[in-house]
């Protein structure tokens, strides 16, 4: 967390000579490993010091989300507002004006579009406009379909399961899981995670949460993020009692 928010702070400074996109993807960076992450073992007694938390993360995920988007208004004159009036008519046409070397700004301002709302699913402003990060992936996935070992599949399980009226779609879901898994050729425990957290839970599929979590565990090397995955999982198995009503 200290390195990704030190590289945040010298990007803002402008010391770094990164692109605006790039610095973008730190403050969505830092809003994930070092805001929402942690808040989210911390126990109900902390519930005022999470709350705060979450909120900071919400603040650096839009952020992000809002630089990339000043970025491709530029490059695409009336992006922005297209893109933002949930509108389907003028969002359609909108995110097919961009081309595949913009993948990566799809998906980090998707990313923490998502990321925010999923913090704040009754926020009116964020609910109205989220079909635009949706968008986003769904566009990011017809370009490139394996970038970043399936990153953009699995953020689109993780919304499909997760958000329920609000443009949830089971059978996409369990479709995006696949393609992640295929993606990342079974070498990353976090499509396991997502599914485990973002459906099992609210399906209230304990068998099936704890058997995902199990596989992410078996998956073993792949670096930083899938050691915080396996982490992640190890937690959530450890917590379980947290999400489902257990009867002894």
């Amino acid at each position: 967390m200290f390195l990704v928010n030190r590289f945040r702070a010298l990007c803002a400074a402008g010391l770094l000579g990164l692109s605006l996109a790039s610095c973008a993807t730190l403050d969505v960076a830092y809003a994930n490993v070092g805001l929402q992450g942690p808040a989210e073992q911390l126990p109900v007694s902390k519930f005022d010091k999470q709350n705060a938390a979450y909120q900071k993360a919400g603040r650096y995920y839009l952020r992000g989300r809002d630089k990339i988007l000043a970025q491709l208004d530029k490059k695409y004159p009336g992006f922005r507002a297209d893109i933002l009036n949930g509108d389907g008519e003028t969002i359609k046409p909108a995110v097919q004006r961009l081309q595949a070397k913009e993948v990566p700004s799809m998906y980090w301002a998707a990313a923490g579009w998502l990321s925010a709302f999923s913090l704040e699913p009754l926020n009116i402003d964020l609910m109205s406009t989220v079909s635009g990060a949706v968008a986003l992936l769904e566009r990011g996935a017809e370009l490139d379909p394996d970038y970043s070992n399936g990153a953009i599949w699995d953020a689109l399980c993780a919304y499909y399961a997760a958000a329920g009226d609000f443009g949830g779609d089971r059978e996409r879901a369990r479709y995006c899981f696949e393609q992640s898994l295929r993606a990342s050729k079974g070498k990353s425990p976090g499509p396991y995670v997502t599914w485990a957290q973002s459906y099992c839970v609210p399906m209230q599929d304990l068998a099936g949460f704890e058997e995902t979590l199990q596989k992410a565990l078996s998956v073993k090397g792949g670096g930083l993020l899938s050691s915080r995955a396996r982490k992640k999982a190890r937690w959530l198995l450890e917590n379980k009692e947290n999400f489902f009503v257990i009867w002894d």
